[in-house]
This record gives structure tokens, C-alpha cells and sequence, in this order.
């Protein structure tokens, strides 16, 4: 049975790729190749099964005053690619709508209270492997050029802007003496940007490092410079602008271990971002600092991280939603390996990170969650059909 969808795009986002994705796997499951979902783009049309308003990140008065989001069958904004925290009011107050759902770049644990409202699009896997893979991209050239680079069985680490609770992390790391090398940022120490969604744990930890370094945060932080003068790439910059977060130190391969903050410290959320993806293409492992589950949840998408080559006794923090508390047993797991750099030389490491990099290059990980989000369009039109929406 054909179903025509018609998507009104109020506001053009990252997330509409999504859409393209779906359609391709749909068209996957016939033997012509051709899908039963015909799906147009255009104002609120009557002669179509379900409408679909798109927006990103909308104000919820300017999405209320243009529409009546009453005659949609379904919403989905899009917050650009970004994780839970990256978020408009608007979205905030109308993901209340049962028929209302956010395309982001989040992975959630199945007991978070979002996960039925959020479809995961992995951006950034793509984004990296088009950068690092061909050859229209300065960084494919200075990344090959780096796979000669001899590793050792060593962890480095490297901090970003030093956001309240990164500053925490690596103050205790440093006061472990340990013989690991740190990359700081240079930047001074800021608030923690407070989530549209927080469990009692992040708003707790949160709050309480704002009282704890009071008298060392800026008000006014110097505006970032990261998407300021950034080299174009490729003729007249036919292909853009790349961030520099894109571009590998030499560290990456040198290393066997790589511990660095998540874009996210939330509970029970993953962000995949170039942070991980670069472990995974230069061969080192990830120790990823952020919220409780983020390892399984690595897991879970076909990735490994660090986490695997611990003993089971030292694996436990990554359960843990106290953050302090979590903390404190992370810099245990690190001290361990320090102490057992032999792991970096063993069979197992070199199998996590042969299929990290497997999984990346393939698109794994992409591939699961595709497949996911076609399930929930599919029960979402299934549900239609069973309400008698159409």
C-alpha cells in the first residue's frame, strides 16, 4: 500500500537528511528498490495520509501564530545536529506533544525519560568520514600522512573549554600524579551551560560547582574564536570551511589511550562527535569523560572504548549518576591503566580498535541507527492507521 507524507518544512535543518536516509532504507526493503511511502514536500496537503511539520529550532509563539499544529499528524524539530542540551524553548515546551519529536544527534539509555521522543541522526559520522576519506580535504592528506607515526603503549589527554565540570575532571586527574601527558585548552573557566532536560543528579552537580568555583569563574567569557578565520578547502573554497576540531594532532596516533571531556555531561547520553570518531580512524582507544552509561552506550552502536580493557571491579563507574562520585572512580580506571600499559600491546586492543575503525568507515553504527528511526516512522504510521488518522 502506497503512503503519500507530505513534509511542510517551516524551518530548513540538518535534521531533513534524516528524512532522505529513511526514504533509502525503505527503499531497501523492496526487491525494485522502489518505496511504498511517496513523500512530497509542500504546504499542509488534504489529499495526503499524514502531514509532517519540520522545523528547527523553532520559537514556539512563531510556530503557534503560523500554523495549526493541531491539523498535523506529526512534528519533528531539529536542533541542528547538536545534543539534547542545544535546544530553543520552543522546542523545549511543545516535545510535551505526543505527536511531537526531536532529530538530534543524541543517543539515549532506554530509561531516559526522552528516549521515545528523540530519533538519533549521526551526523558527525558522516561528516568525518567525507573529510578524512577523500581526497578533496586537506585533512585526508595530513591524516594519511600521520598512519607512519610510531605508537607507544601511552594515554594523553586533551581538555576542550574549560566548562565547569570538564575543569572538576581534570583537576582530580591531575591530582592522581599521573605519568600522562595533558593538553589544556587556554581558556578560562566557565559556567556550565544549564540543559533544557536534567536529571536530579546534572542539576545537582551542576549547581554545586557553580558555588565551588565561584571565584574563578568568568561572567563574561571571551567570545570563542573556533568558527572564526577558518581555512577553506578546495578551489575559490568550493567545498567550505572546516572548524579546526576536524584536523589530527599527532597525539592521536602516537598514543595508544585517549581520555577527553564529551560535548555532553548528561546522564544516560551519548554524543558521537569527531572527538571519538578520530580515535576510531587513527587505531587509539577512547576514554571518554561525560555522563553515566555513555561506554555502554558506545557499546551498544558497535563502538569500544577504553572501558572494555578494565577488570570488571574497575567498570562500575560507568553506572554511576553521581558525577562526583563517578569522577573519583574514573580516575581510579586511568590510574589502572597507567599501571597496565602491557593492555595496549594485547590482542584485544588491537581487535576494539581494528572493529572501531571497521565500524566507522562502513557507516555501522549510521546504519543501526537509520534503521531504528525507520521503525519508529513506521509504528508512527502504523499507530496512524490503528487511530484512524487517515
Amino acid at each position: 500500500m502506497l503512503l503519500k507524507i507530505n513534509i511542510t518544512v517551516d524551518k530548513e535543518g540538518m535534521g531533513l537528511q534524516l528524512i532522505d536516509k529513511i526514504y533509502a532504507c525503505q527503499q531497501s526493503l523492496d526487491v525494485g528498490y522502489k518505496s511504498d511511502w511517496h513523500i512530497s514536500f509542500g504546504p499542509y496537503d488534504t489529499n495526503c495520509d499524514y502531514n509532517i511539520l519540520f522545523s528547527n529550532m523553532p520559537g514556539k509563539n512563531h510556530l503557534e501564530s503560523k500554523f495549526d499544529l493541531s491539523c498535523f499528524d506529526y512534528i519533528l524539530f531539529c536542533n541542528g545536529a547538536e545534543h539534547l542540551q542545544v535546544a530553543s524553548h520552543g522546542i523545549e515546551d511543545l516535545l510535551k506533544l505526543e505527536n511531537a519529536f526531536l532529530i538530534c544527534n543524541s543517543v539515549l539509555a532506554d530509561d531516559h525519560p526522552l528516549y521515545s521522543k528523540i530519533i538519533t541522526n549521526l551526523d558527525a559520522v558522516l561528516s568525518c568520514q567525507q573529510y578524512w576519506t577523500q581526497p578533496f580535504y586537506h585533512h585526508f592528506f595530513a591524516a594519511n600522512s600521520k598512519k607512519s607515526l610510531t605508537r607507544l603503549p601511552t594515554i594523553w589527554a586533551i581538555n576542550g573549554q574549560s566548562r565547569t565540570w570538564r575543569y572538576k575532571f581534570f583537576e582530580e586527574l591531575k591530582k592522581a600524579n599521573l605519568d600522562i601527558a595533558i593538553k589544556d585548552a587556554i581558556s578560562t573557566v566557565v559556567n556550565t551551560h544549564i540543559a533544557n532536560w536534567e536529571s536530579l543528579e546534572d542539576t545537582d552537580f551542576r549547581q554545586s560547582l557553580e558555588i565551588e568555583y565561584d571565584n574563578i569563574l568568568i561572567e563574561n567569557p571571551v567570545e570563542s574564536t573556533y568558527y572564526v578565520d577558518l581555512p577553506s578547502n578546495g578551489i575559490d573554497g568550493k567545498y567550505g570551511t572546516i572548524p579546526p576540531g576536524y584536523e589530527f594532532l599527532d597525539e592521536y596516533f602516537t598514543n595508544s589511550c585517549v581520555v577527553f571531556p564529551e560535548s555532553s555531561w548528561l546522564n544516560n547520553e551519548l554524543v558521537i562527535t569527531e572527538k571519538a570518531l578520530k580515535c576510531f580512524y587513527a587505531g587509539s582507544l577512547p576514554f571518554p569523560i561525560g555522563g553515566a552509561n555513555i561506554n555502554k552506550l558506545y557499546n551498544d552502536l558497535g563502538y569500544n572504548t577504553a572501558w572494555n580493557l578494565l577488570p570488571d571491579e574497575l567498570k562500575l563507574f560507568d553506572s554511576e549518576l553521581n558525577h562526583r562520585k563517578r569522577y573519583t572512580m574514573i580516575v581510579a580506571a586511568i590510574t589502572w591503566l597507567s599501571a597496565n600499559t602491557n593492555v595496549f600491546n594485547s590482542n584485544l586492543f588491537k581487535k576494539l580498535t581494528a572493529d572501531n575503525k571497521d565500524n566507522f568507515l562502513t557507516c555501522t553504527s549510521l546504519h543501526k541507527c537509520v534503521i531504528i528511526a525507520n521503525k519508529k516512522f513506521s509504528n508512527m504510521f502504523n499507530k496512524g492507521e490503528e487511530n484512524g488518522i487517515n
